[in-house]
């Protein structure tokens, strides 16, 4: 049954509550819910539950790193994913606790732990989100070419997914501005232009080798919507 339908039955479910947790971050992420305040606070709700039914839970670990990302507090993500991995070494702990590296500016570490949840789960529901944040760590760290593969994987294999265009950021620098023109206005025509403040809500973090990281990225994305919307 779907998280709603259990929760609706049995308001003490684990399951459920991680659940909602789960389908409101991607809900906000991908611009399906409008009312930020309100998922905000459903989330709030949902961690303070699932602290009280299980306190050492997966998705307790999930819906505190959640909440720690949605503050844009990364250093609590980083300490929250990190006990995560420890208590439970799964790929899913490990996808959270490789983005967490990524942006605390951990590049190598980031790209070690997705590696590890892709090789553990290659068919998982969260493939997609995990290959986006290994191409996010491999550009930050200037390894461009695996940039612009991983990124490019994650597009095909899901293309509803709103991230921003890795691929594209990474091709730009490169120099094969045309390629990335012509995906960038595939990107616009299914999710629009990517704002500076869609950026820095996906990919928080002000540690000044990563906010540079992030800057460069703005700026591709940027130079290649103007060119796209020239053609």
């Amino acid at each position: 049954s779907s998280p709603s339908r259990t929760f609706s039955l049995d308001p003490g479910s684990i399951r459920a509550w991680g659940g909602i947790s789960a389908m409101t971050i991607h809900g906000l992420l991908n611009g399906w819910l409008p009312d930020r305040a309100a998922a905000t606070n459903r989330l709030a709700e949902v961690t303070a539950r699932l602290e009280q039914l299980d306190r050492e839970g997966q998705h307790t670990y999930n819906a505190k790193t959640v909440d720690a990302f949605l503050k844009g507090d990364v250093g609590a993500m980083l300490q929250v994913t990190r006990a995560w991995v420890d208590r439970h070494r799964t790929p899913w702990a490990l996808g959270a606790h490789g983005f967490a590296l990524m942006v605390n500016g951990h590049y190598d570490e980031s790209a070690q732990a997705l590696e590890l949840a892709l090789r553990l789960s290659p068919r998982d529901t969260l493939r997609a989100d995990w290959q986006y944040r290994l191409a996010m760590a491999h550009f930050c760290a200037g390894r461009l070419s695996l940039a612009h593969k991983w990124a490019r994987d994650a597009a095909l294999v899901n293309p509803g997914l709103r991230w921003p265009p890795v691929h594209v950021a990474a091709l730009w620098h490169m120099g094969e501005r045309e390629t990335a023109r012509h995906l960038m206005a595939e990107f616009i025509a299914r999710h629009g232009v990517v704002t500076q403040e869609q950026l820095r809500r996906r990919l928080p973090g002000e540690t000044p080798d990563f906010a540079a990281a992030r800057e460069r990225m703005a700026q591709a994305l940027s130079a290649a919507a103007a060119s796209a919307a020239l053609r």
